[in-house]
């Protein structure tokens, strides 16, 4: 895998926290909004006008952002997989990218395996992660 892949993964997954208390906020800031526009001497106003259908207008927005939907698929895709992992590793994830407080070889240490051991679970993880956000081939991973 590519380091730049792999960093971009090890980065969603220290960010995963964030990334659904974002996605919280974001959507509460659409569902709340109210609607704006630019009035001809530039200032945005309340409109003095009834928007046809707000209700609708705001399910659109929350369907169309980008934003939103990209963090949203991360976030899936880090869940389908943090699901099917082990115990173990799940413990590595949570130790290493979430509470972030212990160097590799203390998060090694914490887990009572070798370093190697460590290294090789953890690159398990992020592949697992790239492969199910299709940024590298299940077969091919080097």
């Amino acid at each position: 895998m590519k380091k730049a892949i792999f960093r971009y993964i090890e980065a969603e997954l220290y960010d995963y926290p964030y990334t659904k208390e974002d996605i919280e906020s974001l959507r509460d800031n659409i569902i709340e909004a109210v609607p704006l526009f630019d009035s001809a001497d530039g200032m945005s106003r309340k409109p003095n006008y009834k928007i046809s259908d707000p209700t609708s207008s705001k399910v659109g927005q929350l369907l169309t952002n980008r934003r939103l939907r990209r963090m949203e698929e991360t976030v899936i895709t880090i869940d389908k997989v943090l699901t099917r992992l082990p115990k173990e590793k799940m413990d590595l994830v949570k130790l290493k990218y979430w509470e972030c407080r212990l160097s590799n070889h203390g998060v090694a240490e914490a887990l009572h395996v070798s370093d190697a051991t460590y290294y090789r679970w953890r690159n398990e993880v992020v592949t697992a992660v790239a492969i199910e956000m299709g940024l590298v081939n299940a077969v091919k991973v080097s």
